[in-house]
């Protein structure tokens, strides 16, 4: 009985494990897309941050005009923010 409980955690935690690698790496390809489309405007995005206070998941400021950019992973990541979308003041 134990033997069998002691399997089931171990399926459930790599269970566990694979999706946040999963999330990890859908997270990961969501920032190299913004900080593509952020350096198209001229941006050069700084540490990314959790964020707490709204539906994103992470967002990034520009080093030089604060413009941001969020992700929200959601089912598909979505990017947001006016460092997409607006020129840096430096460029």
């Amino acid at each position: 009985m134990h033997a069998q409980i002691h399997q089931s955690l171990i399926a459930f935690n790599g269970g566990a494990d694979k999706l946040a690698q999963s999330q990890g790496i859908r997270l990961q390809r969501a920032r190299a897309r913004a900080f593509l489309a952020a350096s198209q405007q001229g941006h050069t995005l700084g540490q990314w941050m959790a964020v707490t206070v709204c539906q994103a998941d992470e967002s990034a400021r520009c080093e030089t005009c604060a413009r941001f950019v969020l992700i929200a992973l959601g089912t598909d990541p979505v990017l947001s923010g006016s460092a997409l979308t607006t020129k840096c003041t430096t460029f």
